[in-house]
């Protein structure tokens, strides 16, 4: 194997270390609160699942929804 490409495989297995203590580190719903924080994208209709404890928050075409991890009303 070349240098270059041990070089590209030592960064890719860096980037997948980082992705998953990142992932582990979430939470999912809001330790604080007990919420499930989301982002509706009012032009496509998707939904994102956010953590706002780690800054994540709604983009400009986005609307804030939440709801409890109980599952009873969702509020906005």
């Amino acid at each position: 194997m070349s240098a270059r490409r041990k070089w590209f495989a030592a960064l890719a297995v860096m980037v997948a270390v980082v992705g998953i203590g990142s992932v582990a580190n979430a939470s999912i719903p809001n330790s604080g609160t007990g919420l499930i924080n989301a982002c509706y994208n009012t032009d496509n209709g998707a939904l994102r699942v956010i953590d706002t404890q780690i800054g994540q928050a709604c983009r400009g075409v986005e609307q804030p929804l939440n709801w409890p991890s109980s599952g009873s009303r969702a509020t906005s």
